[in-house]
C-alpha cells in the first residue's frame, strides 16, 4: 500500500471555479479536414482545471503506477448539476499523482450541496 493523497479544492463562489462536467452540454464541434465531431470542454471546467492544480500538494506529485481508489466529495452549489467525476481523474493524471487515469479501479463518488463554499475533496490510496 502506498501513501495516501488528500487534497483540498476550496474555491469560491463568485469566482466560477467550481467541479464541472467535462464535457460541454452542447453538441461537439468539428475537426477540420477529419469531419469528425469531438467532445469540446466546457468553459467552467477550463476555469476550475488550475484552480485545481495549483492545490495538489508537491507530496501528492508522485506519479503512481499502480492501482488505486479515489474517494470523491463534491459539494455543488445547487442540485442542477450531475455528478461527474471525469475532470477530477484527468486532473490528477495532468497534476502527476498519477500516470494513467485508467488506474482508478475503485471509484467512490459522494455528492451534496452547500451554496456558501462549494467545493471538492479527494482522497487517494494505492491498492494492490
Amino acid at each position: 500500500m502506498g501513501a495516501n493523497l488528500r487534497a483540498f479544492h476550496r474555491s469560491e463562489c463568485d469566482n466560477g471555479s467550481r467541479c464541472y462536467d467535462a464535457r460541454n452540454p452542447r453538441p461537439g464541434s468539428c475537426h477540420r479536414g477529419a469531419g469528425k465531431h469531438r467532445s469540446v470542454k466546457h468553459p467552467n471546467a477550463k476555469r476550475f482545471e488550475p484552480d485545481f492544480l495549483l492545490q495538489v500538494p508537491i507530496e501528492a506529485r508522485q506519479n503512481r503506477t499502480g492501482n488505486v481508489r479515489v474517494n470523491v466529495h463534491v459539494w455543488y452549489l445547487s442540485r442542477r448539476q450531475d455528478l461527474d467525476c471525469a475532470l477530477i481523474y484527468d486532473l490528477l493524471q495532468k497534476a502527476g499523482v498519477i500516470r494513467n487515469d485508467r488506474q482508478v479501479i475503485e471509484k467512490y463518488e459522494f455528492a451534496a450541496v452547500d451554496k456558501t463554499n462549494p467545493c471538492v475533496l479527494v482522497e487517494l490510496m494505492e491498492i494492490s
